[in-house]
């Protein structure tokens, strides 16, 4: 994938929580690395927002997940937590 499919495709993720961040930014660099593999591929983050879009229109389906959090393990453990709570209580979000 060339460079700047890379950054259109992390700036339309971004756009989803921050909507003007495209008028914010004035230099973009890429940074390969060649020896680790990404967190969450390039992406990510949309296909995750539409399908809780989905998950919250159906009862007894929940994400479970890091990627709304970071890269702790806390994250997904509070998401679980979440979702665990929402079994028991019977509710959605």
């Amino acid at each position: 994938m060339a460079n700047s499919e890379v950054v259109e495709l992390a700036l339309d993720d971004l756009e989803l929580t921050l909507p003007v961040i495209r008028d914010w930014i004035e230099l973009v660099t890429v940074t390969r690395f060649a020896y680790g593999p990404e967190r969450y591929p390039v992406g990510s983050y949309k296909s995750i927002v539409d399908f809780v879009a989905v998950d919250e229109k159906r009862d007894g389906l929940t994400f479970v997940g890091s990627i709304f959090g970071g890269s702790s393990m806390e994250a997904a453990i509070l998401s679980a937590a979440h979702a665990v709570n929402c079994i028991e209580l019977g509710k959605r979000r």
